[in-house]
């Protein structure tokens, strides 16, 4: 069976909640600053983290896109992210 990465999972599924609560209330200014936030965590993570926090970042960037197809896909994919260890959605 292939190694599971754990550490930082809660972070990825936290901010993954974080960005779906800031662009359900339309707070713009909110996203930005968990981008930002990302990108930091990033840094200090091992690889296979640091890849689920790319996925996260072009996912809330995907958000302010003008399409609706991307934005329901980043949405989506939030939602999936933000399961973290339990599987259950976070809210």
């Amino acid at each position: 069976m292939g190694k599971r990465c754990r550490t930082g999972r809660e972070d990825v599924a936290s901010l993954a909640t974080l960005a779906l609560a800031a662009h359900r209330a339309g707070r713009k200014a909110e996203l930005r600053k968990e981008v930002a936030r990302t990108e930091a965590l990033a840094r200090d993570m091992d690889a296979c983290e640091a890849e689920k926090m790319d996925v996260l970042m072009g996912a809330i960037e995907s958000l302010e896109c003008s399409r609706p197809e991307p934005v329901l896909a980043a949405l989506h994919l939030l939602e999936h992210l933000a399961q973290g260890a339990t599987g259950r959605p976070r809210r």
